[in-house]
């Protein structure tokens, strides 16, 4: 079983025991749940997810998390240890995990006490040891002593730097017994580790005694940057023995993981390593291949970042590892305990791969080529992503030159795979190569156009193969059909890419955008597809004169010709390009697109509608064409988002033209009304931009507030143009304004508060204090203590303005009495809620 859902498992049965122990502690207290349900809670039954604690008598709230146990324990500390409300279920209850709690506190307390005790009188016995070993030294060494005195009660930095300081400025005071006394002293005391190596440095002490002792310990301390101080200045005395036990410590310290620095990046510091690499290569040669060669994923990559570290020093370092380098990075899921998708990536092992390829481009592809050839299907995929990270680059760097040996390589290798490997993935890899432009890599796709473009023509092939193979008996359920068409759009997608490439590296060649554009010449009779990707070039090869006039007419017979795909790809193509110099004629053709009867045609050219800009003479007609396709969408079912795109485009011509308060504008406001709000959300403010004045817009509004769930209210788009209605839209709408606060203010007191705030603005004064008036009629208990303070403020608030609208200057007193006493209700509640938290061992803000 994956670990993972293993994991999953054991963390809701533990959530599933501890509900039981909830529900028994008390009648009130109700289970609650954050987030949505997954697939191992929907097959297991369990309660898997983040869960908290509520009550209507609990003011200081809890927190939600993974286990239960957690945030039931914090929600007793805030508010069940004084509370008088307590209805006893049964047992066992939460009183059990009270007292396992305060049990396991308790045993801490007490090893904590003995551990106290115990270096209490290790520290005691130090004292006597430094009293005896002060009789047979001066004052100044007497001093020194003193000084280790004071580091010993003080273990702090100014105590630490004061003893170092005396070996570094009077280093003869350092008489043979004390510095006996201080080699022990380092030995024995990790706390003195590194004030006794810097002052044994100092007083230049045995270095042979000081590098075992500055090596010893190397991966059970924390920090050792002065360990590696101390030993990179004695390389030469290193116990060749104690090397291997010290070497991932050093490589840690050489090169260390970042993923988790918690803003504290450390720099990397290698030279340790390499000079150890350079004195003593055997026993470290040792340590790496037994590190790439463990069966856990930290360790391999810990090797990985030694070879990177040495790698900078002597790049010959990698020569010896090539082998187990691809073996581990191609069969990890066979030789890695520990695999599993989020160890896959192999960061460090990637990279040191990259740099052996780059070392020996040649050696390294025949390995690589080796392990392709006798691979299973998964260990193959993995090999192929070796290609696809030495094709890697930083898309602020130079332009990779032609010459560069690895990329043309990996490149050629890549694409020849997409051409015959079967694997989904590897064309996944191939696509993740050519994902977006070429940008530093178009001297590559220049010198390789002719391989780009035969790949085009065998990835068609294997397009038609897939589309004429029949689905096997049985594989037609809807997760099969689900993924044969995310195969076919892995394959058209990636022949985009390839197009893309092809005719951005040819840019501005001639010879080479003909070579380009030839390729409609061998598109065989019938391949649709085929024909309208290669279209993809218009683009790119249009930007310059030379290469519109090479790809206009075959944009114009993609615009007029036989094949409705064909005419879709066409349009698309028009929309991406750029629009300067372009006939006429060709506005024309597209024009007739908008009232084609192939729905993927005019569907296709009302997206690219929203990127040109017609001559003027024909904007009416494209005016008019949209508001036939509108009048013909809104009479189907389920094509609400192409209907919603198409009243979006015509909204913004009327607005151009100053028409969208008029007949059509007011059309299109009713049949968005009719539209399915779930397509209606993800545009309403494009829409809003369009028609945000035109009668009948606030009911578009009022139609999608409901649907507000509250989790990100203050980014809603439909709250934003709530506000920026007008005051005499608000107005006109005022009962269906008030209606929806009271209905949801019992559910969504924060919606109710923006409908408040909206009436408010607008003169609604009644309207708005009938719905404050709403959100505040909930039981009075301490769970709704915040809820009814806060919907009192907005009910005086209102009422206050409408007296002040209404001339009755009589009532203000009154209000400004009950906005003070409400007040002092939030005072009080706040205090009783940072009491409550003040028992809480996580910290909490309200």
């Amino acid at each position: 079983m994956d670990r993972n859902i293993q994991k999953a498992i054991e963390a809701g049965e533990r959530t599933e025991a501890a509900m039981l122990l909830v529900r028994n502690w008390c009648t009130h207290v109700r289970i609650k749940k954050f987030g949505g349900t997954g697939m191992v809670e929907q097959m297991t039954g369990l309660p898997i997810g983040n869960h908290g604690l509520e009550c209507d008598h609990a003011t200081a709230g809890g927190f939600y998390s993974w286990d239960l146990r957690e945030s039931a324990l914090d929600f007793y500390d805030r508010n069940c240890v004084d509370c008088k409300k307590r209805k006893p279920v049964g047992v066992p209850n939460l009183s059990t995990l009270v007292k396992e709690r305060d049990d396991a506190r308790a045993a801490e307390a007490a090893r904590v006490a003995a551990e106290q005790q115990k270096q209490a009188e290790a520290h005691q016995a130090r004292v006597l040891a430094r009293t005896q070993l002060r009789q047979g030294l001066g004052p100044l060494s007497s001093a020194i002593v003193d000084h280790i005195d004071e580091f010993d009660a003080q273990r702090d930095q100014e105590h630490r730097d004061r003893l170092c300081e005396s070996a570094r400025l009077a280093p003869e005071h350092f008489v043979e017994s004390l510095i006996e006394y201080i080699f022990k002293l380092t030995e024995k005391e990790p706390w003195f580790t590194e004030a006794g190596l810097t002052i044994l440095d100092h007083v230049k002490a045995d270095p042979q005694r000081i590098a075992r002792l500055a090596i010893a310990p190397l991966g059970k301390t924390g920090p050792i940057d002065t360990h590696a101080r101390v030993l990179l200045s004695r390389v030469e005395h290193i116990d060749p023995a104690q090397i291997a036990d010290a070497v991932p410590a050093i490589i840690e310290f050489a090169s260390p993981y970042d993923e988790f620095n918690f803003g504290r990046e450390r720099a990397p510091k290698p030279e340790l390593l390499q000079a150890l690499w350079a004195a003593y290569p055997a026993p470290i040669r040792e340590v790496l291949d037994r590190l790439l060669s463990s069966r856990r994923h930290y360790m391999v990559e810990l090797g990985a970042r030694g070879l990177l570290a040495i790698h900078a020093r002597d790049p010959l370092v990698l020569k010896p590892f090539h082998r187990s380098m691809v073996s581990k990075f191609s069969r990890a899921e066979l030789l890695l305990d520990d695999y599993d998708e989020y160890r896959s990536s192999f960061r460090f092992l990637r990279d040191a791969i990259v740099a052996a390829f780059e070392d020996a481009p040649e050696e390294m592809d025949a390995l690589v080529q080796e392990y392709i050839s006798g691979a299973d299907k998964r260990s193959k995929n993995h090999a192929y992503k070796i290609y696809e990270a030495a094709l890697r680059y930083d898309y602020d760097g130079p332009v990779i030159r032609p010459t560069s040996r690895v990329h043309r390589i990996a490149f050629k290798r890549l694409l020849w795979a997409a051409t015959t490997e079967e694997s989904e993935k590897v064309l996944r890899h191939v696509h993740e190569m050519l994902r977006g432009r070429p940008r530093q890599m178009v001297e590559i796709a220049r010198a390789e156009i002719d391989g780009l473009l035969g790949a085009v023509l065998l990835l068609d092939d294997r397009l038609r193969r897939h589309d004429e193979a029949k689905p096997a008996e049985g594989e037609k359920t809807f997760l099969d059909v689900l993924e044969r068409r995310n195969q076919r759009s892995t394959i058209t997608q990636l022949m985009k890419s390839l197009i893309e490439w092809a005719s951005t590296a040819a840019k501005g060649d001639l010879v080479l955008m003909k070579r380009v554009v030839a390729l409609f010449d061998q598109i065989p009779e019938g391949r649709n597809d085929l024909h309208g990707i290669v279209l993809g070039c218009v683009e790119h090869l249009s930007d310059t004169v030379e290469g519109l006039k090479l790809v206009l007419p075959h944009l114009y017979y993609g615009l007029v010709g036989p094949s409705a795909l064909v005419r879709a790809y066409a349009a698309e193509a028009l929309g991406d390009m750029r629009h300067d110099n372009i006939p006429p004629l060709v506005y024309e053709a597209f024009l007739a697109l908008l009232l084609d009867p192939f729905v993927v045609v005019h569907q296709a050219a009302v997206d690219a509608l929203g990127h040109l800009e017609l001559p003027e003479e024909l904007q009416e007609r494209a005016a008019q064409a949209l508001l036939n396709l509108v009048k013909c969408y809104s009479q189907k079912s389920g094509e609400d988002r192409f209907l919603i795109e198409c009243v979006r485009e015509l909204a913004y011509e009327l607005r151009r033209l100053g028409k969208a308060e008029g007949n059509v504008g007011k059309y299109l406001v009713q049949v968005l009304l009719k539209a399915d709000p779930l397509y209606l959300k993800s545009m309403i403010r494009s829409l809003g931009h369009a028609l945000g004045k035109t009668k009948g817009f606030v009911d578009l509004v009022l139609k999608l507030l409901p649907g507000l769930d509250g989790h990100n209210h203050h980014r809603e788009d439909e709250l934003r143009l709530l506000a920026e209605l007008p005051d005499a839209a608000i107005l006109s709408r005022r009962e269906a304004f008030e209606k929806l606060g009271i209905d949801v203010a019992p559910e969504r007191p924060w919606l109710a508060a923006y409908i408040v705030e909206e009436l408010a603005r607008a003169g609604a004064w009644s309207e708005a204090s009938r719905v404050a008036d709403a959100g505040a009629k909930v039981e009075p208990t301490i769970h709704n203590e915040s809820r009814l303070i806060y919907m009192t403020f907005m009910k005086i608030t209102a009422a206050f303005e409408e007296a002040i609208a209404e001339g009755r200057g009589d009532a203000l007193e009154a209000l400004t009495k009950q906005w003070e006493e409400n007040v002092k209700r939030e005072e009080e509640f706040k205090a009783d809620v940072e009491r409550r938290n003040s028992r809480s061992s996580f910290p909490y803000t309200r």
